[in-house]
């Protein structure tokens, strides 16, 4: 705000100019924020007892800092349908909605799909998808990042809803599991078990964002038929789970002897869909440095083709 003007400026759309003073958190601007908090309230559903994003919400942590009456200005609510959309993955309730459209920014923006818009005017304004169609007819790629944006669970994930609190959850960072993009994620994970998955805003490959695959298929993490340990085979042919490093042993020690006795033509290499290229890398340069052998193929990621489609025929590696 500059000194001696009676109203309000809002930061992000005026530009800063010589001789200007800027003051954020001045009484008439916190009076300002308490007031237009008091106005959001007056038609949120504030069920904060029950809410998935307690703890987690923009708006609650506001209207505490700044000791917000949730009934200053009572009135008339929107009466929004909860949880309309049949999508799988996201959970939709607009009652819940400030307009503060970043889902429509984030859909625009970051993933170029266009998928949220606003409707209506003054009271009925709203967000919706254009024509009102679901999200899958109005073409939604279900990334998932507006639910990333969304500060008020308006536009929240399904997954571990009613099961765990924010607070309840751990955080972790690492690489993507699905391709070999390289993309940064945060996974939420509650008692040994992923949750939810995020995009990591401060990893340079993907800056948050993340794919409808990245962000929704994790589920293999949490099977209790995931492989806990190696195996190596036994002389009659049964498997026996083994230290990682006695089965690395073993297996290096067979491609030896192989390699030794039939050459690196007798080697083949097949990797997993979901590594990422340095693994790739390496993968092949162990091949054709240390085992004499161009026999190096992997499998398509899971979201394409089944497990084994991806190989070239059993005669003929790909190089």
């Amino acid at each position: 705000m500059r000194r001696g003007w009676s109203t309000l400026v809002a930061a992000r759309v005026f530009p800063a100019r010589q001789g200007m003073v800027i003051e954020t958190d001045s009484e008439k601007v916190q009076e300002s924020r308490k007031s237009i908090l008091e106005l959001l309230l007056s038609d949120h559903p504030n069920a904060c007892m029950t809410c998935q994003a307690t703890g987690d919400c923009e708006l609650q942590e506001l209207a505490y800092r700044h000791r917000v009456k949730p009934d200053a200005y009572p009135g008339e609510r929107h009466r929004h349908p909860v949880d309309s959309d049949p999508n799988p993955y996201l959970h939709i309730d607009m009652n819940k909605c400030v307009l503060c459209r970043r889902c429509i920014r984030a859909c625009h923006d970051v993933q170029g799909a266009d998928i949220w818009t606003k409707v209506g005017r003054g009271f009925e304004q709203r967000i919706s998808t254009a024509f009102e169609l679901p999200l899958q007819d109005a073409g939604c790629e279900f990334c998932g990042h507006c639910a990333d944006f969304c500060p008020v669970d308006a536009i929240g994930f399904r997954a571990g809803r009613y099961e765990v609190r924010a607070w309840e959850l751990r955080k972790g960072t690492t690489i993507c599991l699905q391709c070999p993009m390289g993309c940064g994620a945060v996974y939420d994970t509650h008692k040994g078990k992923v949750v939810t998955v995020h995009g990591d805003f401060e990893a340079p490959a993907n800056t948050g964002a993340l794919c409808k695959v990245g962000r929704f298929n994790y589920n293999f993490v949490n099977t209790p038929h995931r492989l806990q340990s190696a195996f190596v085979r036994g002389p009659s042919g049964e498997q026996a789970p083994a230290p990682m490093h006695a089965a690395l042993d073993l297996a290096a020690a067979k491609l030896a002897e192989i390699v030794e006795k039939h050459g690196g033509s007798a080697v083949g290499i097949v990797a997993g869909g979901m590594l990422t290229n340095e693994e790739y890398y390496l993968l092949q340069k162990l091949a054709r440095g240390a085992l004499r052998s161009n026999n190096v193929d992997n499998v398509a990621g899971p979201w394409q083709l089944p497990l084994y489609e991806g190989l070239s025929s059993a005669l003929g590696w790909g190089a």
